[in-house]
């Protein structure tokens, strides 16, 4: 975060991106409150990260839109996601469609689908695209923080408040705000963010004062909402408002040759990240792709072709069973 300051200080059109592996929901608001584009967790796509880094160029003027990677002009390849299936081809339609409408949007898809990707393709399409794009994971932030996270906090509102302190939604400031795994939401946050989204004003914690903002609001769950209002564990009416429009991301086990591609896709990748020049698969591997259910979706193919790539000897150019992790041969809940 000094770094940051520093950088802006000197150079404030500097277009910063901050990674890192220890990550947390406080160092991610003062990081945009000081200034940096976009704050990501190690461990996600690259792919994902090329399309932060080219919503960061195109917010600051330096590509146009028409400007696009080779990879994007290409046949099933959109906003960094990757798939020539009719069902993909449905799924981008659909991005393309509602990317320009006010609603609010529920993705629904499990884990490892890639719905974070189908939110930052929402926010690349619309109006909003050279506004912020502010993502938190509803589960992942422990209650007490979590409202802060959200909503802001004003000084001495607890122990640690020493400055006010703005949350993601005044953050996004005419952007989008993306909150993953909403199922996860406390019953109390949920109450509070029923009227936040009904009033289109939000009130920092310790503050009296109702502040109005401007944001698109997404949401995403690996988990049937309906199924989830029905048992009581989340609000109704919170649900229908979140679901003005859904979008469901279908599994990569329901993806036929979209698997194939992925694959081919992520061994190029590899191939760079970790300097191989591994030509492809056999055919018993492609076989076992195609039988096997990915229980965690594409990312855990993208995970399987790295750790194969890795147990390859010197000399070896295709990549065979042997070399797969074992979980990909244990009977599991899709099968």
């Amino acid at each position: 975060i000094e770094f940051l300051k520093t950088i802006k200080d000197h150079r404030p059109e500097t277009v910063v991106i901050l990674i890192t592996a220890y990550a947390s929901g406080e160092t991610a608001v003062n990081a945009m409150q000081e200034g940096a584009f976009d704050y990501v967790e190690k461990g996600g796509s690259i792919e994902e990260l090329k399309q932060i880094v080219r919503q960061a160029l195109l917010k600051n003027g330096l590509v146009s839109e028409s400007q696009t990677p080779t990879q994007e002009g290409q046949e099933g390849f959109f906003c960094g996601m990757i798939g020539t299936s009719r069902e993909m081809g449905k799924v981008f339609a659909t991005i393309k469609k509602v990317a320009n409408t006010p609603a609010n949007i529920l993705i629904l898809g499990e884990s490892g689908t890639g719905k974070e990707l189908v939110a930052r393709a929402i926010h690349a399409n619309s109006s909003r695209s050279k506004m912020p794009f502010m993502a938190i994971n509803s589960g992942g932030i422990p209650e007490n923080l979590l409202e802060s996270e959200l909503f802001g906090y004003m000084k001495g509102s607890f122990t640690g408040a020493y400055a006010d302190r703005a949350g993601l939604f005044e953050l996004a400031k005419g952007g989008t705000v993306f909150l993953d795994e909403i199922g996860e939401l406390p019953p109390v946050l949920q109450v509070k963010l029923l009227r936040v989204v009904q009033e289109r004003k939000l009130r920092k914690l310790g503050g009296t004062k109702e502040i109005p903002f401007d944001v698109r609001i997404v949401v995403a769950s690996n988990e049937d909402l309906s199924s989830a209002y029905a048992s009581g564990k989340f609000r109704e009416d919170l649900y229908h408002r979140f679901n003005e429009f859904s979008l469901k991301v279908i599994p990569l086990r329901e993806r036929g040759n979209d698997i194939i591609e992925l694959a081919e896709h992520f061994l190029t990748k590899a191939n760079q990240d970790l300097n191989k020049n591994i030509k492809g698969f056999d055919e018993d591997t492609i076989k076992c792709f195609y039988q096997y259910s990915w229980p965690g979706n594409i990312r855990q193919l993208f995970n399987a072709i790295r750790v194969a790539i890795a147990l390859l000897d010197d000399g070896e150019t295709l990549i065979s069973e042997c070399h797969l992790p074992e979980e990909l041969f244990e009977v599991n809940p899709f099968s």
